[in-house]
């Protein structure tokens, strides 16, 4: 059975379907009823009227997506640190908020079908990404 996994990953949309135990495509979820991806590189929409109406929700997992990839900078990786951090309080406040709003909606609209993965799960829920790391 296909999995739609919820996880942070650099350059990547938190959701992914996944066919296998690792996931095949990034995918947002689009208030028209389908998810959308890229696949060998080709647009290719994946209907589910599940999703139909869900603005609310797209927005918040590009905004997930948005700040994600701004507190990161893998450009750094390997020779510096690749976490950059939020920028205020605020932003972070926005960024767990939204990831509670998204496992939480998710998971109404595909029960079963739906997963966190457990890393991404425990950092949504103890609030573990810091702000930025000082300069000493």
């Amino acid at each position: 059975m296909d999995k739609i996994v919820f996880r942070f990953d650099y350059n990547s949309p938190p959701i992914l379907l996944s066919k296998r135990p690792c996931g095949v495509g990034d995918f947002f979820v689009n208030g028209d009823g389908y998810f959308i991806s890229d696949w060998e590189n080709m647009r290719v929409k994946v209907p589910d009227n599940r999703l139909k109406g869900e603005s609310e929700l797209e927005q918040k997992v590009k905004l997930i997506y948005d700040i994600y990839c701004r507190i990161w900078d893998i450009n750094e990786f390997p020779d510096g640190e690749p976490y950059l951090g939020f920028s205020s309080e605020q932003e972070r406040n926005d960024f767990f908020d939204a990831c509670d709003y998204v496992i939480k909606r998710m998971s109404e609209l595909f029960g079963d079908e739906f997963t966190v993965w457990e890393y991404d799960e425990r950092t949504v829920k103890n609030r573990l990404l810091p702000l930025k790391p000082s300069k000493h």
